[in-house]
């Protein structure tokens, strides 16, 4: 069926309404190369079309898009092999960046809410941290202990969701870290406070995390392979939360 010019034609066209986005650029990425090596009945060339309208713009992410994007941020032979501690360390708004996506992937936090989880406590000075990042000598304690500074404070503060802050009786937001996410979460945060007190050595109120979600800045900070990902459309907080 497949090596049928005319059936393959109809099931790209098919494909490019009812497929996966990542199936659908599969198919294409075939006939293309079916195109390429011989003559065929179609001579047509075919493009996944964005799906995203004014209505939905704020649903879910498709799960395979949200599971690439964790990949980048999460995966330890990725993250190893991009050296991806050693650019952050190196460049504040890579850090900021890649904080801020991947905050999306531990709760369910609205961006004005993220932004309300404070300053962590550091272990040494702002320029030791970074410093031992890059050479490797950060440790696994002081990652820990970095988050727990943060967790710690959100549970004595018991600090309410910013859009619930008038009614009475609302829980304290929710900020969670799993096991597993302790060390790259806790690194991250030191990694940022350090940035943000060599940045502004006077006192300032201002937030940790910052808001980073257009395409031009995401693939300025941290790439193309990850920038890619928001070509067709910014990075959304509520779909990730919706994903989440």
């Amino acid at each position: 069926f497949l090596y049928n010019d005319r059936n393959l034609e109809k099931l790209i066209e098919y494909a490019t309404e009812a497929l996966s986005k990542s199936h659908g650029k599969e198919l294409i990425s075939f006939s293309e190369w079916l195109l390429g090596k011989g003559v065929t009945h179609y001579r047509n060339s075919y493009v996944m079309t964005n799906r995203y309208t004014f209505e939905d713009r704020n649903g879910a992410y498709e799960l395979n898009d949200y599971l690439q994007l964790m990949f980048y941020l999460f995966n330890d032979d990725y993250i190893q092999k991009n050296n991806m501690f050693y650019h952050a360390a190196n460049s504040k708004d890579y850090a900021d960046t890649w904080l801020y996506l991947a905050l999306h992937f531990i709760c369910a936090l609205r961006t004005t809410d993220l932004e309300r989880i404070g300053h962590p406590k550091l272990s040494r000075e702002p320029n030791e941290i970074l410093k031992a990042v890059k050479n490797g000598t950060w440790t696994t304690g002081e990652a820990r202990r970095t988050l727990l500074s943060i967790t710690t404070r959100l549970t004595y503060l018991n600090i309410t969701p910013n859009k619930t802050k008038r009614a009475s009786n609302v829980s304290q937001l929710k900020f969670h870290v799993p096991e597993s996410c302790q060390v790259l979460i806790g690194t991250l945060l030191a990694i940022c406070e350090a940035h943000y007190q060599i940045a502004n050595k006077e006192a300032s109120e201002s937030p940790l995390i910052r808001k980073i979600s257009d395409y031009e800045r995401i693939n300025r900070y941290m790439g193309e392979e990850i920038g890619s990902l928001f070509l067709e459309r910014n990075f959304s907080s509520r779909s990730a939360n919706k994903s989440y």
